[in-house]
């Protein structure tokens, strides 16, 4: 947190505002054509620190309190390699607290994925080694191997990450791995762009990489209704097909709708 002050104190332009103990507010002055300037409107991000193995919910109460959350409104949540750190239940917790706090809730969700495999047994034990999760003991059993239950470990397909977000109460979901997502989210232009940065020598072995990540996206039930200053209606966001804003298409990608299903 500090560094990032740090980094953004030396910008052009920026106003830095402490809002409490944990966290500071940036404005930056724009125009009416958005871009920087000397009006009196400003586009506001607020930085806020918190260990997400603690309570999620004194976390929510605290951005309504102090930092100007309004949880009515229509709002994305976008985790990015993060839920990989966090104990399974924990992870559990923050999508619960955020299903029930949010009415009109949207979460990106971008994770690896082990699928039990050998390139995943792989990746496990260097992340093992790199102390993201914990090291087995010596005479561990293979079943039951973690004295910490890792969401990493326990979510390790992309089937079992869409359940897990329609268990915790998001009522539509959809995924699919990195490399069909480069195939479909990610539109022709993009993949242009994408293949012009650098030459790939070893095609195949990317390609594994990106069945080992994942890109799920998922909603609440009442985020029905269209938001007052756009045209776009929240659910198509989880929308399959030609219509689908994200590019998800069928057969590249599995859902989940309707009712929760009971947690195992």
């Amino acid at each position: 947190m500090e560094s990032k002050r740090r980094l953004l104190s030396e910008l052009p332009n920026l106003t830095i505002e402490d809002e409490d103990t944990d966290g500071y507010v940036v404005r930056v002055p724009h125009h009416d054509d958005g871009s920087a300037g000397e009006e009196n409107t400003f586009s506001t991000c607020h930085f806020v620190a918190h260990d997400l193995r603690q309570s999620v919910q004194s976390l929510l109460e605290r951005l309504v309190r102090s930092h100007g959350l309004q949880p009515e409104l229509p709002t994305l949540v976008v985790l990015e390699c993060v839920q990989m750190y966090l104990p399974e239940e924990e992870s559990r917790e923050l999508w619960r607290a955020i299903a029930n706090t949010f009415p009109r809730a949207h979460v990106a969700l971008y994770d690896p994925i082990l699928l039990e495999d050998s390139f995943g047994r792989v990746m496990e034990q260097h992340l093992r080694n790199a102390g993201v999760l914990p090291r087995m003991h010596p005479n561990h059993d293979d079943d039951n191997h973690d004295t910490i239950r890792m969401s990493l470990t326990v979510t390790q397909t992309l089937e079992q990450q869409v359940r897990k977000l329609n268990e915790c109460g998001f009522d539509t979901v959809v995924g699919c791995d990195m490399w069909n997502a480069y195939e479909t989210v990610v539109t022709p232009l993009q993949r242009r762009r994408a293949n012009q940065c650098e030459m790939l020598d070893e095609v195949e072995e990317w390609i594994l990489i990106m069945r080992h990540y994942c890109l799920v996206v998922a909603s609440t039930s009442t985020s029905t209704s269209s938001t007052t200053d756009t045209n776009i209606t929240l659910p198509t966001l989880c929308r399959i097909g030609p219509d689908s804003p994200m590019g998800f298409t069928e057969g590249k990608c599995i859902s989940m709708s309707g009712p929760r299903p009971p947690a195992p």
